[in-house]
């Protein structure tokens, strides 16, 4: 198949860079023809919270791409249009996050598909964690010019039924991310790196912090079970698009600031090991959100992950035992989750199953969707009118 991917991949940092990155490589390890369109601009300044949106590793997994696209120049998504039409792909997947690149993937889908050509979008975030009053509306002009859609957990389906009813949806599980453990560390190296006890139960929260993570309802639950006599310790590891300050006061007011270790920065790839092999847990109790590619980094480092039943629905039943459900929100769900972890120290020891073939069943449900789209004719135009 010939196929194009519209997307982020590295210079820019981040898990949708690294899924584009992977799919990538997977298609073309499968004899696939994919090429990569990415962004000459992914956004304005001004407009991102962070430090920058530039990956700072220092061996960064690359793959070739051309990066055309800038969202403020249509002239860009005109040379996209050109490219791939010129190319007559059998399908173009375009990664979906945020509804800044909106109104450019409405121009180029709708070119597209009065050409003749598939269009998938992939869906992270159907809308964004954090809305605005605007969102449904630029969501839904883009994601009508669709022809077809992968969603990666039930929760992100059913919000897309919500908004194009009739939706031809293809639904996969958020294939594990397995680049950052090669090399990997042992947990007493990785302890000894990072000033940590070798005998404790360390906990892990990984990624950029902002307010739906919850980790602020995990230092609470740690105040809890210092009253039963338990002190994990605690890597808050990310940068923070929150008040770093309200963090640290709020581990002092719980009396656990011996315990929170916060890291605010990006972690460039070649240091993710050192964190997932120190630790013996990782939290991801986010109060929204439906899946997370930080949870299939903790999966393939052997963690539990403690987690919310939205997150745990995207993650491929063979890893079952290794993962705990809390209630989002629930302060004293984690707590209790966690002093189980003392009572039962077994539960560390999680049956770890044969990692799943899941990049290649994730390119088998592309091919799935090629042939459809040839043959079905419910999917040759785009969602308006499917």
């Amino acid at each position: 198949m010939k196929i194009f991917l519209i997307g982020p991949v590295y210079p820019y940092r981040g898990g949708i860079a690294h899924q584009t990155t992977q799919l990538k490589i997977t298609l073309d390890r499968l004899g696939h023809a994919a090429t990569v369109i990415s962004y000459h601009r992914q956004f304005p300044k001004f407009l991102y919270k962070g430090v920058s949106d530039k990956d700072p590793s220092n061996h960064p997994e690359k793959v070739e791409a051309d990066f055309i696209l800038d969202p403020l120049f249509p002239s860009t998504w005109k040379a996209t249009i050109k490219l791939i039409v010129e190319a007559t792909p059998d399908i173009v997947i375009m990664q979906w996050w945020t509804t800044f690149w909106a109104i450019p993937y409405r121009f180029i889908a709708d070119a597209l598909n009065k050409r003749g050509i598939t269009t998938t979008y992939l869906i992270h975030n159907v809308l964004p964690h954090e809305k605005k009053i605007w969102d449904l509306w630029l969501a839904k002009t883009a994601l009508m010019h669709g022809k077809s859609f992968i969603t990666q957990s039930p929760d992100e389906s059913k919000r897309l039924i919500e908004i194009i009813p009739r939706a031809k949806i293809y639904e996969s599980k958020l294939p594990v991310y397995r680049m950052f453990s090669k090399g990997g560390l042992e947990r007493e190296q990785s302890r000894n790196l990072l000033r940590l006890p070798g005998d404790e139960i360390v906990l892990l929260s990984f990624g950029i912090v902002r307010a739906y993570k919850g980790v602020k309802n995990v230092i609470n639950a740690l105040g809890m079970l210092k009253k039963r006599g338990y002190a994990p310790h605690y890597l808050i590891v990310g940068e923070f698009w929150e008040d770093e300050k309200s963090y640290h006061a709020l581990a002092a007011a719980q009396g656990v600031s011996e315990q929170v270790h916060i890291i605010n920065r990006y972690v460039p790839d070649d240091e993710v090991k050192i964190y997932f092999s120190a630790a013996d847990a990782l939290i991801a109790v986010y109060v929204a959100g439906t899946q997370s590619a930080v949870v299939t980094v903790g999966l393939d480092f052997k963690l539990l992950i403690l987690t919310t039943p939205k997150i745990s629905a995207g993650i491929d039943p063979v890893y079952a035992d290794q993962v705990v459900q809390i209630p989002p929100g629930d302060v004293h769900a984690i707590a209790e989750a966690l002093t189980t972890l003392y009572q039962q120290p077994k539960k560390l020891k999680s049956k770890i199953n044969e990692a799943p073939p899941d990049w290649e069943r994730f390119i088998g449900m592309i091919e799935k969707i090629v042939i459809e789209a040839h043959t079905d004719p419910t999917i040759t135009g785009d969602a308006r009118n499917s």
